[in-house]
């Protein structure tokens, strides 16, 4: 008989939204033909739950399934990255400590994967969908609850590696017009 509230886990509109994505591109030079994947996480490597290792296998699918051009954004605690094996060009950010510069990577992406095993509600993924990044992940904890499937991104079966490397396909291939009402949802 007690009232419950929920309170939702607050992300800022009016800081977290998509920036130029042309501008920010060449700021950080990336080229207007490469398709951007971007993976992050403050323990992205050391926590297994965030699912890095399915990332990497998620990765090796796309260079299999996929001639396209594509580059990938990692950020986050990456001191190991070395140790794995990544078979796209990347680029290591780190750890950001600026708001403004997670904004321009969110923006310049073409899709935010993540491929966590084990999460509730990710704030990546909602600062990432306020800045208009399409979100792929697996069906698991909250994700189900921020990704609308074919709304604002895709929900792949649950650590199926070749379902996701399909969906991100499915997304860095949509003509404008599908990716424009996706990146808006």
């Amino acid at each position: 008989k007690k009232k419950i509230t929920v309170i939702p886990n607050p992300v800022k509109t009016y800081i977290y939204k998509p920036l130029n994505f042309v501008k920010i591109r060449k700021k950080l030079k990336i080229k207007n033909n490469e398709k951007i994947i971007l993976f992050g996480s403050s323990h992205a490597l050391s926590v297994e739950a965030k699912g890095f290792s399915k990332f990497i296998k998620i990765l090796s699918e796309l260079k299999k399934m996929s001639n396209l051009k594509i580059k990938v954004l990692i950020f986050g605690d990456t001191s190991e990255l070395n140790n794995y094996q990544i078979p796209f060009e990347y680029i290591d950010f780190g750890y950001i400590n600026q708001t403004k510069d997670l904004i321009e990577i969110y923006s310049c992406c073409d899709v935010l994967a993540i491929p966590s095993v084990l999460d509730n509600l990710p704030q990546i993924a909602t600062e990432g969908q306020a800045c208009g990044c399409p979100i792929v992940s697996f069906e698991t904890g909250g994700l189900p609850e921020i990704v609308d499937h074919k709304i604002n991104g895709l929900l792949s079966k649950n650590f199926n590696t070749k379902d996701f490397a399909k969906n991100i396909i499915k997304i860095l291939e949509m003509d404008n017009k599908e990716k424009k009402k996706m990146k808006s949802a």
